[in-house]
């Protein structure tokens, strides 16, 4: 693929997800170079979820991540991807505050005053799985699913 077909597909795919996007919030097309920051904000919202749900691999998810952690978490749980890798594979949802166990009947808690996080198999046995309160190999906000 030369250059010229790199940036002609780039553009196909800028205008169809703006298009998109447009779309479901039901607003007229817009420059995103004359975008207010909420609009901004809402678009690159748009564009991860976006790429969560169809697997897209993102260059620099780190940068996102470090720009609104919540969304991505959130976006994660909803697609059943993992919070720190993005994989599909052997991904579960785990209860992060008022854990389950230890005198708490999974089937009998109420699970709307936990907070939630999907992680895969491997993430979990690399220790990752961050508990209210304890400083740990990564930093994770915590999501309530209310």
């Amino acid at each position: 693929m030369t250059s010229l077909q790199k940036k002609i597909d780039a553009e196909d795919t800028k205008i169809a997800m703006k298009s998109m996007f447009c779309d479901l919030v039901g607003r007229p097309e817009f420059s995103v170079a004359d975008a207010t920051m909420s609009d901004a904000t809402e678009f690159i919202e748009f564009l991860i979820n976006f790429c969560i749900e169809n697997g897209v691999k993102l260059k620099n998810k780190e940068l996102y991540k470090d720009f609104n952690i919540q969304h991505w978490i959130f976006c994660c749980l909803i697609h059943n991807k993992c919070a720190i890798d993005g994989t599909s594979k052997n991904v579960e949802k785990h209860h992060v505050a008022n854990l389950v166990g230890m005198g708490r009947n999974r089937k009998k808690i109420d699970h709307l005053d936990s907070c939630f996080i999907s992680l895969s198999a491997e993430n979990i046995t690399k220790k990752y799985i961050i508990s209210a309160g304890n400083a740990s190999r990564q930093s994770i906000t915590l999501i309530l699913l209310n």
